[in-house]
């Protein structure tokens, strides 16, 4: 984990992060995309950054979903920051030791306002 830590502290640095080798759907049958990922140091993390990117011609919206080990930091901002254009909806976000922690109503609930 502290490995990790340092490579992502020097992805942030200098703006290179992972190449993704999945090739993207066709998107333009969507008009939602859930994006989910681990929050590392309170922030969105290297590989998620790197596909925002990548969905920059996506018109629809874009719904982040994180989580955490104890503590969210300002995800959704840090998430909306690297999205650029992106039209983001807010997001849904649980600690596995903290609050708010998962539970279906909490998340039955963010899915239905999408």
């Amino acid at each position: 984990m502290e490995e990790t830590g340092k490579i992502y502290q020097q992805q942030l640095k200098t703006y290179a992060f992972p190449k993704l080798v999945t090739t993207l759907p066709d998107l333009s049958y969507y008009d939602l995309i859930l994006v989910g990922g681990p929050v590392w140091n309170e922030k969105v993390s290297s590989p998620i950054i790197a596909l925002l990117q990548q969905l920059q011609e996506f018109t629809g919206k874009i719904a982040p979903f994180s989580t955490g080990w104890s503590d969210t930091g300002d995800y959704q901002e840090d998430f909306i920051n690297y999205a650029g254009k992106l039209n983001v909806t807010s997001g849904y976000h649980i600690l596995t030791h903290g609050s708010p922690a998962f539970n279906k109503k909490s998340l039955f609930s963010w899915l239905r306002k999408l």
